[in-house]
């Protein structure tokens, strides 16, 4: 059964992206028009990428029962994960 783990190759990514600046995100935030609804929209959605680490997939998904405005949280709902129900997951907002 050793001999098994030497056959296996793992290719590992090198490369890492850089992050963005922040005079990179005050420029991207600065061409939006935060007057109108979608330029205030899309201007919460990228502080909210930004400063939490959240995935569009689940900035897509967040409903305002995910957010607790108290304790300034975002709350995942239970999921079902490979090992079975998953607990909620707390994080951390700004």
């Amino acid at each position: 059964m050793v001999g098994f783990w030497t056959n296996i190759k793992i290719k590992v990514n090198t490369s890492v992206k850089e992050a963005t600046t922040e005079r990179e995100l005050a420029l991207l935030l600065s061409l939006l028009d935060k007057s109108t609804y979608s330029g205030l929209r899309d201007s919460i959605a990228i502080l909210l990428l930004y400063k939490t680490g959240i995935r569009i997939k689940t900035l897509g998904a967040l409903r305002e029962q995910n957010i607790d405005f108290e304790n300034i949280l975002f709350l995942r709902r239970k999921c079902v994960t490979p090992k079975g129900l998953d607990s909620d997951r707390r994080f951390l907002l700004f």
